[in-house]
């Protein structure tokens, strides 16, 4: 395995911890529509967070994502939207993360936040947003085991922020 390469990651730079709470909560005694509103807003400020240089495509999907959310995105345009992102997502986990581009864990992490919802989109944006602090940190020269401590810190924040928020409006 290449050193930058995201196979390189073991299981406790894949945002371990965050997923155990993603799967805490998904198992929280509130309702679940509230639930997994909360994680899928979780995971649009992942997929925001990714770092790494943003393809434009990101920022189309991430905008349909925020209007999903709303309601106002259907689910027919949403599959269709994300149908029409397939072979741009397949590109850059094929070709992209071989080279170590850092856009493709951008891409990739808005892809998994429209196609998926509630935790099991937060489980797939921690783990791009894992790989594109790793990825990123390579390039820039920095510690890369220290770039996924910090981005996982500050996603473990907003998550339990967003939850807190979630319990208050009970």
């Amino acid at each position: 395995m290449k050193h930058g390469s995201h196979a390189y990651l073991s299981a406790r730079h894949a945002g371990v911890p965050l997923q155990l709470l993603i799967d805490h909560f998904a198992g929280h005694r509130l309702p679940e529509r509230q639930v997994h509103q909360a994680l899928h807003r979780f995971a649009l400020w992942c997929a925001e967070h990714t770092p790494g240089a943003a393809p434009p495509s990101t920022g189309v999907l991430l905008s349909a994502v925020r209007a999903h959310l709303a309601g106002r995105l259907s689910d027919a345009d949403r599959h269709q939207l994300t149908a029409s992102f397939k072979g741009a997502t397949i590109a850059a986990a094929v070709v992209g993360l071989k080279h170590n581009c850092t856009n493709a864990p951008s891409l990739l992490s808005a892809y998994m936040c429209l196609a998926y919802d509630g935790p099991e989109a937060a489980r797939r944006t921690v783990y791009w947003g894992v790989i594109g602090a790793h990825l990123t940190a390579l390039k820039e020269g920095q510690d890369p085991e220290r770039a996924v401590r910090l981005w996982c810190e500050r996603a473990r924040e907003k998550l339990l922020e967003i939850v807190d928020g979630m319990a208050q409006t009970q």
